[in-house]
């Protein structure tokens, strides 16, 4: 049955291997954190240090180009990008709609994984903020009330199920019913629906009861640490598990030639050019700077707008 279940395993990842090889052009990956997409000329990702937001805290892996950001503001030229992936992220963000609305404006395509609403019931990490499911080719996300939904599932599943090589054996050959797997071009369906605030009015992007840390931590909820200090001192993972993210990345990627950071992105806040002095990248239009950690740009600020309604 171990056996079984490994090579089901392998072979999950080897098609998406020889999946991602299929992608022409250049490839984003939103979200990258510890399982980074193999075929990505980049990687943005918002949390270089803490790792609390990540299955069994595991480390920022460093696979390719690095671009410190928060995918609610992409720092990246509009169109500037083929195809991008956003696997296991929207679901812990604050605003998926800035997210949604961002990654179509960046890329002309993409693909979008999370778990779904009835898999994300049985185990519910304190770190996922929504439910997610697909009606029809609509993705649809509706705002936690509470971080978990039945401690006494959630201790079933993890003591009983994922204890059982048995479950994780008809996990792998049902992975559409765990999981959302949306590929998208030209504009992401989508409908995100917030919850009413505490004092009774409808919940938007512009407020919501996330923005509160309150509320938040009220509900269980976790909380990162504050991403702009941590994300200034870039945390590498182990040096194996590197090695082997950049052996895949080599063989998705095959002849496809590197991309340097600095030809795609922009200002975060306005999307204006970026003059590079002393390890710093000043806005042309804003004047707001940015440093450079290791050659990582960190690139974090807040979207002053919200995404039209859809």
């Amino acid at each position: 049955m171990i056996r079984r279940v490994f090579w089901q395993a392998v072979w999950f990842y080897r098609r998406k291997l020889r999946g991602a090889r299929r992608i022409k052009g250049r490839v984003l990956d939103v979200g990258s954190g510890n399982a980074p997409f193999p075929r990505a000329d980049i990687l943005a990702e918002k949390f270089l240090v803490d790792d609390s937001n990540r299955i069994g805290g595991q480390p920022m892996l460093f696979a390719g180009p690095v671009v410190a950001c928060d995918a609610e503001a992409l720092p990246f030229r509009s169109g500037s990008f083929d195809f991008a992936v956003c696997s296991h992220l929207i679901e812990h963000v604050d605003h998926p709609d800035l997210v949604l609305s961002e990654l179509s404006r960046v890329a002309k395509a993409g693909y979008i994984e999370c778990p779904n609403e009835d898999y994300d019931k049985l185990d519910t990490p304190g770190y996922h903020r929504w439910f997610a499911s697909l009606e029809d080719d609509t993705l649809v996300l509706r705002q936690k009330s509470e971080a978990t939904f039945d401690e006494g599932v959630k201790d079933l599943v993890h003591k009983t199920l994922y204890a059982d090589t048995g479950f994780w054996s008809a996990f792998w050959r049902h992975l559409d019913r765990f999981f959302v797997m949306l590929s998208w071009e030209g504009q992401i369906n989508y409908r995100v629906e917030y919850l009413d605030l505490p004092d009774g009015t409808p919940g938007s992007a512009q407020r919501s009861c996330f923005d509160d840390s309150s509320w938040v931590a009220e509900h269980g909820f976790a909380v990162p640490e504050d991403s702009l200090a941590g994300a200034t001192v870039p945390k590498r993972g182990s040096a194996l598990a590197e090695a082997f993210w950049k052996l895949l990345r080599r063989l998705a990627r095959g002849t496809s030639p590197e991309i340097d950071w600095r030809s795609v992105v922009v200002c975060p806040a306005d999307h204006g050019d970026l003059d590079e002095a002393d390890a710093e990248l000043t806005c042309q239009t804003c004047g707001k700077t940015y440093a450079i950690c290791d050659d990582v740009p960190v690139l974090i600020s807040f979207p002053a707008t919200s995404p039209d309604s859809q």
